[in-house]
């Protein structure tokens, strides 16, 4: 017994445990790193990385791990698409910084929680079974209102100075301030209900209101109309040689009919099952409130 305890304390023994702990050690962040995982990139364009909670910055390919903590930053001319375990799906368009606050998954809808924060930018986002089973359980904080859903695609555009992109009617810049799209389903915004086909502005100060009319930042935004274009273009190109009927049934104004892989004569995109203008036949400009 003693032998083997001089042989256990001998120095070449003392640095292979010294070796093995320092390997321990090194790899307790990455295994509770990789227990946070959420979502993976099924899609992506240009540069994005993702900054973790530790402050450590990677660059974001397609089949890449996304971990609760990280902010998703896309450049001048980059996108991402995340699909997270619930099968829910958000869009990141380019200059754009978006947080996953807080996302656990695991079936108990009491438990399950999807947090999401844009700082920068702008997202659209189709909701998951955590959405599905619990809407109170999926929010979106924005810096000017809090967006709730009711099992929602949506869209969402933050303008601080930065949207000098695309200008309204009068060829200005829009005003600063919060776009929302609802596409199917309903988002609740400032205490306020919007349904599918219809649109808010949130002012800085917080203020939401409908508008009339799609907005030009929203409806003339590239990425968010084809945000989700070919993600049901193959599934529905059975259904549409099996029922022409249903490609010539009525669509209301402005709707398109083409997929998002092969645009309709009036520029729409269809996506996700929901036919969406790529440019309204009228859009106004929104002033501060």
């Amino acid at each position: 017994m003693m032998k083997n305890s001089k042989q256990w304390l001998s120095p070449r023994c003392r640095w292979q445990v010294v070796i093995v702990l320092l390997v321990a050690v090194m790899m307790c962040p990455v295994l509770a790193h990789a227990a946070d995982a959420v979502a993976s990139v099924a899609a992506i364009a240009g540069r994005v990385t993702a900054l973790a909670a530790d402050g450590s910055e990677r660059q974001l390919r397609r089949g890449s791990a996304v971990y609760t903590g990280d902010t998703i930053v896309t450049a001048a001319n980059a996108r991402v698409r995340l699909l997270f375990s619930d099968q829910g799906r958000v869009f990141v368009r380019p200059s754009s910084r978006f947080v996953i606050a807080a996302y656990h998954y695991s079936g108990d809808k009491q438990q399950d929680e999807s947090r999401f924060s844009l700082v920068k930018g702008g997202f659209r986002a189709i909701t998951g079974a955590i959405g599905a089973a619990n809407h109170e359980r999926v929010k979106i904080a924005t810096p000017v209102a809090t967006i709730g859903i009711r099992g929602t695609d949506h869209e969402a555009r933050y303008c601080a100075g930065d949207c000098r992109d695309i200008s309204g009617s009068d060829g200005q810049p829009p005003a600063d301030g919060l776009y929302t799209g609802t596409n199917a389903g309903r988002t609740l915004i400032g205490g306020m209900e919007f349904g599918p086909g219809q649109y808010g502005f949130t002012s800085e100060h917080g203020i939401t209101a409908h508008l009339a009319q799609p907005p030009a930042i929203l409806v003339r935004d590239v990425e968010l109309r084809q945000a989700m274009g070919r993600l049901r273009a193959q599934a529905t190109k059975p259904a549409q040689k099996a029922a022409p009927a249903q490609r010539n049934k009525k669509r209301p104004s402005g709707a398109a009919t083409g997929s998002a892989a092969a645009s309709s004569p009036d520029g729409g995109h269809k996506g996700e099952g929901v036919f969406i203008p790529a440019q309204p036949v009228r859009t106004v400009p929104v002033r501060c409130i």
